[in-house]
């Protein structure tokens, strides 16, 4: 057993460069390292600050509803359902497809121990997050509503369990997609078309669950059904939870904990046993290509790195599903719109007119959801340890940091672009609405694209084993998502401190701020940035 949790050490000691860090000899590397560990403190802080407004806000109003039985089950349903998402999409680079996988197998120790240590790895991710938002959600209950020593054992108890069924859930759905994406030629493309389509209807259907009519607002009782309705539908295990937790049916609680338990640990099992001949079949399953001979057209270089950095993007479904999710999210959103009936929502909003406010405020809304869309935040460090070829090109550097902001618009502006158009429909926009619904977004979209890279040249992490490390982990992804939310502070603030000003025209100045934003950081992308890219090794 000790040798699992030396494995288990090994991979924490790689994540976020704490090794290096804790053996750096170099006092200006170790400040540097030092300075984002503090930044990732403040992340977390930030985060769980967040989370304690929200649970807060969400119990104070099913208390007032009588309907504080439902806040638990529902709190864990919702990150339940986010886990199983996510970890859809963490598996190829977690148990599957592992940069390390040779080197892992090579050593004298069993399979087993190599697939325990990665499930306790993948369960310690989960389980993180889900402290930062079950943990505030249960000091609040028990503050409100129970705070007995009873509820708290069990609490603990369950808390543990929570995410096993989400994992093992999220863990079959990932393998069987990359095992029919291994199938195909274009496996990377496949893998990716299968997992959006998973995520839009996982959202389809928890939206079409959750609708709300008029008849549900005006009565309370009903509202507690739905509530009710929505968690039996998306998860029905989170009632037994409830009950069991909440309640003291202890009958209902041992069944949620041995249920949770027994299924991670025979998933485990028949997971350990077939282990390598499913990282065989998904290694070398993919189909051969006959290269014929033809002719040979040259490009441009700028040509030649951005579709490199095309296939690049292409070829990781972990890269394309944590950056591109921005734009499928905004997508469905504006599609949800055209079927959303208008007096629905102003019944449910209690705001008259809403169309009207949903129309001025769109262009802000679309680029929130562009914030969330960074490709270039892990762009180098995914170059790794093949750095040297890029840098040793013949080409401007200029050139490859505008190839990678290249990749960043093709992701964005085909979903600003169709977004954009279906809200000028839906909400006959003015002129001036209309140009801006496109071009605010679009601006965000550079900016962060630029900043990406910036704070990926200044945090890069070149010595990864798995793509999970730099894509979801990595320093320069947090802090680049972390500037992008406070860069829309800028237009809030016009908006507050400008009450006289049109709100049409609030926007326009909201927009040429964010283009000074781009031409300033742009500036220091190709002058301390080219220099801090030459010295990176």
């Amino acid at each position: 057993m000790s040798k699992v949790w030396y494995l288990v050490k090994v991979q924490l000691l790689s994540t976020g460069g704490i090794n290096k860090m804790l053996h750096e000899h170099d006092a200006n590397k170790k400040r540097k390292m030092l300075g984002m560990a503090v930044g990732f403190l403040l992340i977390g802080i930030l985060c769980l600050c967040m989370s304690i407004v929200y649970n807060g806000a969400l119990l104070i109003n099913l208390v007032q509803w009588k309907m504080e039985t439902l806040y638990l089950p529902l709190v864990m349903t919702l990150t339940s359902l986010f886990l199983f998402i996510t970890t859809i999409y963490k598996v190829s680079g977690t148990l599957f497809g592992v940069k390390d996988y040779d080197t892992l197998m090579a050593l004298p120790i069993p399979t087993s121990y190599i697939v325990a240590s990665r499930m306790i790895w993948l369960y310690s991710m989960n389980f993180l997050f889900l402290c930062v938002i079950m943990l505030p959600a249960g000091v609040l209950y028990s503050v409100m509503v129970e705070g007995s020593l009873i509820f708290w054992v069990k609490y603990i108890i369950s808390l543990i369990c929570v995410p096993l069924i989400p994992i093992i859930a999220g863990a079959v759905i990932g393998t069987i997609i990359t095992a029919i994406a291994s199938r195909f030629r274009h496996t990377s493309i496949v893998s990716i078309i299968i997992s959006m389509l998973v995520v839009v209807a996982i959202f389809a259907a928890t939206g079409t669950i959750g609708q709300v009519s008029e008849n549900l607002l005006e009565h309370v009782d009903l509202l507690g059904e739905m509530m009710q309705s929505f968690i039996q539908k998306v998860y029905p295990l989170a009632l037994v939870y409830g009950v069991g937790v909440c309640g003291n049916n202890i009958g209902r609680f041992l069944s949620f904990i041995g249920l949770s338990l027994g299924s991670f640990i025979l998933f485990a099992i028949l997971l350990g046993s077939k282990y390598k001949t499913i990282q065989t079949g998904l290694m070398s399953a993919s189909a051969h290509r006959v290269y014929r001979l033809g002719e040979l057209k040259g490009k441009s270089s700028l040509m030649g790195l951005y579709q490199k950095e095309i296939r690049r993007y292409i070829s990781s479904t972990l890269y394309v599903m944590n950056t591109a999710i921005g734009g499928v999210m905004l997508l469905v959103a504006a599609v949800g719109l055209c079927v959303v009936d208008i007096s629905q929502l102003e019944s449910m909003l209690g705001i008259p007119n809403v169309d009207i406010y949903l129309g001025q405020f769109a262009p802000l809304a679309m680029s929130l959801f562009m914030i969330l869309t960074c490709t270039t935040a892990s762009a180098i460090s995914l170059e790794g340890k093949n750095l040297w070829i890029l840098k040793s090109l013949p080409i401007k550097i200029e050139e490859i940091f505008i190839s990678k902001i290249l990749v960043q618009l093709t992701v964005t502006l085909p979903a600003v672009l169709m977004s954009g158009i279906i809200i000028i429909v839906v909400f006959q926009l003015n002129l001036i609405q209309s140009v801006l619904i496109f071009v605010l977004p679009s601006a965000y979209s550079i900016l962060m694209g630029i900043m990406g890279l910036i704070i990926n040249i200044k945090y890069p992490r070149l010595d990864w084993t798995s793509e999970v490390q730099v894509i979801k982990q990595g320093a320069a992804t947090m802090i680049a998502m972390v500037i992008g939310l406070l860069s829309l502070v800028i237009p809030s603030i016009i908006i507050i401190l400008i009450p006289g000003l049109h709100q049409d025209m609030k926007l326009v100045l909201s927009t040429l701020v964010v283009v000074v934003m781009i031409v300033v950081s742009y500036k220091h992308l190709t002058t301390k940035g080219v220099e801090q890219f030459k010295i990176l090794e």
